[in-house]
């Protein structure tokens, strides 16, 4: 069993063909080459940036987009009836990706990591103060269980608050729903990994940026350096100041062999459900149909300190809807298992 939603009655891959750039067309449909075949339209074509925004058409994030690289299409499949591209518009697309399909790479500097491990001691400070003074969960007598299912309303309502007070607020709203709906096909989400790195905590590994304006103004570099640390020092403040140091946290894998190291991208996503863990890995039925090909099913825990715990569901409103995953994001560590 598996925690998200199904359509137990889609179309078989027989009605589909691989997608090609000749498919980019506002309208034609299409599904991406995941084991739930997420039935998505194409929405808009930004040529400047290099992307396809395409639309969620079913499934518990219907209506949210996804941000695509426009030479990644070939990883979703498009119906047969599509319409097609004129050529001049392919060759267009062909450019495009040549030009900005690269990779880039932003190694840590140990003395920014420095600057950034001062700036967070004392952030926390700050948070813990700013926790004792104006939390309204805290003085109700709230005490988050990271074994119930669900976040807690005060918390949502402290972390909304206190970023308010900082005045990050609209960032915050905006990264959360983007890592949580978007997952990794977001501009938003990727220049928050960039300027990560930048502050020395975790490297970049990935594709260039296609939308520079998520680097500006609002989102310039050190309002993005500001609400990383205010994040991180709100979980830690308020954790710790409730006796809580680490957390029991699982993670999964499904492949089709023996399992790899993950691909650094910055955030890992684990529960705190070890069932969720479970269905999600197909850890007890590895071989399942809905997954052609995949047969091992490997589940993991590991007690994780509050230092790379980036986010939690318990504080944060957008990880207990649409998805229920009782989530926690960490920052990347390639010496631990997740």
């Amino acid at each position: 069993m598996n925690p998200y939603q199904y359509n137990p009655d889609r179309l078989s891959d027989s009605h589909f063909e691989k997608g090609s750039l000749e498919r980019l067309v506002i309208g034609n449909e299409c599904r991406l080459l995941d084991y739930r075949r997420t039935p998505l339209r194409v929405r808009e074509l930004r040529e400047a940036a290099g992307l396809v925004i395409l639309e969620i058409l079913d499934l518990e994030d219907k209506g949210n987009t996804w941000d695509i690289p426009i030479e990644d299409i070939a990883g979703f499949q498009f119906a047969l009836d599509s319409r097609r591209a004129d050529p001049e518009a392919v060759a267009r697309y062909a450019a495009i990706a040549d030009r900005l399909a690269r990779p880039a790479a932003v190694t840590c500097d140990e003395g920014a990591r420095y600057a950034t491990v001062a700036d967070l001691a004392e952030a926390e400070q700050a948070a813990v103060e700013w926790i004792r003074l104006r939390s309204t969960a805290l003085h109700a007598g709230v005490r988050p269980d990271f074994s119930r299912p669900m976040g807690v309303e005060g918390l949502y309502a402290d972390i909304e608050a206190y970023m308010s007070h900082h005045g990050l607020a609209h960032i915050e709203a905006i990264f959360a729903a983007h890592y949580v709906g978007k997952f990794h096909y977001s501009e938003f989400v990727k220049a928050h990994r960039i300027t990560i790195a930048e502050m020395g905590l975790v490297p970049y590994e990935g594709k260039v940026l296609r939308d520079e304006s998520a680097l500006q103004g609002e989102f310039a570099r050190a309002r993005r350096r500001e609400h990383v640390i205010r994040r991180m020092a709100f979980v830690r403040a308020i954790y710790r100041g409730l006796g809580i140091s680490s957390l029991l946290l699982y993670g999964e894998v499904h492949s089709r062999g023996l399992v790899e190291p993950s691909r650094n991208k910055t955030f890992v996503s684990t529960t705190t459900n070890v069932q969720i863990a479970e269905d999600v890995a197909c850890f007890r039925e590895p071989s399942n149909p809905n997954k052609d090909g995949y047969r091992v099913g490997v589940l993991m825990s590991q007690n994780v300190l509050l230092n790379r715990v980036f986010m939690t569901y318990m504080e944060t409103s957008q990880m207990n809807h649409p998805y229920r995953e009782s989530e926690v994001i960490l920052l990347h560590d390639p010496g631990q298992a997740f």
